[in-house]
């Protein structure tokens, strides 16, 4: 009995300074490692001094190193960045998707538009269900979604709308999406912060 006692007063002590250790850890962490990137309330890029921060929260609560951002020497290299980001979201590409009959499925997947973002990419897809084998009958359900995939680094997809309607023939699929690309860098000390409205909308021909 006093070895079981020993024993959990042993496991006690450890447990307790193993706590008090990461508490500690992460309270030095918080207090002056972390910059906390404010929400954005105009369309005006806004820039934050980095200070001692390592790190950036962003609005997901994700931690990203600074170090790791992209980063530019001066306003003007930045700007010119962001001439280029917006000529490339500017251009829509339009998939048009065919579905197949050769499957006997009666639900899918299928990619409707996109948009490049740097190294990544914004997507527009729908889900749909039809009434008859190998995506025959009528489409009897369809939802609308976006992924952002790719190397995001840097960059937050902020869905705002996002919907599918079916047409009246019941054969293809209307989708539709809207958002904001929030993009964040470094230059020379400060964090720039910013946003970039994106739409995207196209058709799924889901029955031929």
């Amino acid at each position: 009995m006093k070895r079981f006692l020993a024993i959990i007063l042993t496991l006690s002590i450890a447990l307790s300074i193993s706590m008090s250790v990461f508490a500690e850890g992460k309270a030095t962490v918080t207090s002056g490692k972390i910059l906390r990137l404010p929400e954005i309330t105009s369309n005006a890029p806004i820039n934050i001094p980095v200070g001692d921060a390592e790190y950036i929260e962003d609005s997901n609560g994700k931690l990203i190193k600074i170090s790791d951002l992209m980063h530019f020497s001066n306003q003007q290299e930045a700007d010119n960045y962001l001439a280029q980001l917006s000529k490339q979201l500017s251009k829509t590409v339009q998939y048009n998707p065919q579905i197949s009959t050769a499957t006997r499925s009666t639900h899918g997947d299928a990619l409707v538009a996109s948009k490049g973002v740097s190294t990544g990419t914004i997507e527009l897809r729908v889900a749909y269900s039809t009434s008859g084998d190998s995506n025959t009958g009528t489409i009897t359900q369809a939802n609308a979604y976006t992924t952002f995939t790719g190397f995001t680094l840097g960059f937050d997809w902020k869905e705002e709308v996002c919907y599918a309607d079916i047409t009246s023939s019941g054969k293809d699929i209307y989708a539709m999406a809207s958002g904001e690309l929030e993009y964040y860098f470094l230059i020379d000390g400060l964090i720039q912060l910013g946003r970039k409205a994106v739409s995207l909308d196209g058709y799924c021909f889901v029955i031929h």
